[in-house]
């Protein structure tokens, strides 16, 4: 080490370096990159009034689609599935 120099150096304060400005930069470099990381996926990010549906509301999606595919076929057949079957007047 030479003449003025601390071995546990200047207590975070170099003269030369502002911190804050710093920061700042490395907080928009990095909001930058997430906009282009979302641009590349083509990710959509939603806007404030806009709901998105979630997961519970894809989740009910898929099960009534495929529920109600599974039902018509069986309600519309179940007349021709069972020959023994006569209505009553």
């Amino acid at each position: 080490m030479g003449p003025g120099q601390q071995p546990w150096g200047h207590g975070n304060d170099v003269p030369h370096f502002d911190k804050h400005r710093h920061f700042r930069t490395h907080e928009g470099i990095q909001a930058e990159r997430r906009r282009q990381q979302r641009r590349a996926s083509g990710e959509r990010r939603m806007e404030s009034g806009e709901r998105g549906s979630g997961l519970l509301g894809q989740f009910m999606l898929v099960t009534a689609v495929v529920g109600f595919t599974i039902w018509v076929p069986g309600f519309l057949f179940e007349g021709i599935s069972r020959p023994g079957r006569k209505e009553e007047k």
